[in-house]
């Protein structure tokens, strides 16, 4: 019993003391930030790009013009479509209006017994006729409207500007250069402090969640910097050569973002290795135990 139990506290002992060296595991990375990826959304001449490569730019700066010549012509075209179906809409209203006056006159000579049932018939086929042709001269107008937004908003497009405070990375295409219409021409990284890239192995994937403390330190940076648990992916990968320790080749990893806080961080350049360390929860399993 006695010797059960000294093994008992030498066991309780020896975890605590790994726990205690795993409380802060060390993983390493890189310093990245969001990418945002403009296209083209029509093959048109580059004919203005007032940014260069490596400029800060403000939501809603112009990056890059397109030519707009072919664009406008469709807009034109689908405004003289959408004035022509409109055109149309006071005759149909009014061929309807007098097709349901008609009718009501032979139903009530009808009733008196001066009109036959054929005239009867007659009337209710004009009135369902410029009825449907009321219905479709609605739905012609509605058509044209939408092309007509739609033609607008391709036109609108042609001008990219940057839909948040950012950083130019790059322009892959030159002025006067024509990109295939789905073509990525403007890459730009999102203002504001970098996030830690890293890759967290299975074995303590669990203990790893959204809101948890890290410090990270950058290789040439002196000082620490802390910083919070963003996502940690659902589905697993490879862990990449550059991040495998001995121990660890082999196993599968889980990518990890992780937040830098402070306003020192937001002058971090993009692309520095660091190491990130973490300080790990209780597993799931652990902390219902224990409850």
């Amino acid at each position: 019993m006695r010797r059960a139990l000294l093994a008992g506290t030498a066991w309780l002992a020896f975890s605590a003391l790994a726990c205690s060296e795993a409380e802060s595991p060390r993983f390493v990375g890189t310093l990245e930030r969001d990418r945002i990826e403009l296209i083209a959304e029509a093959s048109e001449p580059i004919i203005e790009r007032p940014v260069a490569e490596g400029e800060d730019v403000k939501a809603g700066d112009l990056l890059m013009r397109l030519d707009d010549t072919r664009l406008t012509a469709l807009v034109d075209q689908a405004q003289h479509r959408r004035d022509a179906a409109a055109a149309q809409m006071p005759g149909v209203e009014s061929s309807l209006a007098n097709a349901e006056r008609e009718l009501k006159r032979a139903s009530n000579l009808h009733a008196s017994g001066v009109a036959s049932p054929e005239a009867l018939d007659r009337g209710r086929t004009r009135r369902d006729a410029a009825r449907a042709n009321r219905d479709t001269a609605r739905a012609e107008l509605a058509a044209a409207e939408a092309a007509l937004v739609e033609a607008r908003v391709h036109l609108e497009r042609l001008e990219v500007r940057a839909p948040r405070d950012g950083h130019v990375d790059a322009l892959p295409f030159e002025l006067g250069e024509r990109p295939p219409a789905g073509a990525v021409v403007v890459v730009m990284l999102a203002a504001g402090a970098p996030y830690a890239r890293v890759y967290v192995p299975e074995s303590v994937r669990a203990h790893v969640t959204p809101g948890g403390r890290a410090t990270i330190h950058i290789d040439g940076v002196d000082g620490e910097f802390p910083a919070r648990v963003r996502s940690v992916s659902q589905e697993a990968a490879f862990t990449p050569y550059y991040a495998l320790t001995e121990r660890d080749r082999g196993r599968l990893s889980f990518v990890a973002k992780i937040d830098l806080e402070g306003e020192a961080a937001r002058k971090l350049p993009t692309g520095l290795p660091l190491e990130a360390e973490l300080v790990l929860e209780a597993s799931p399993a652990v902390a219902a135990r224990d409850e």
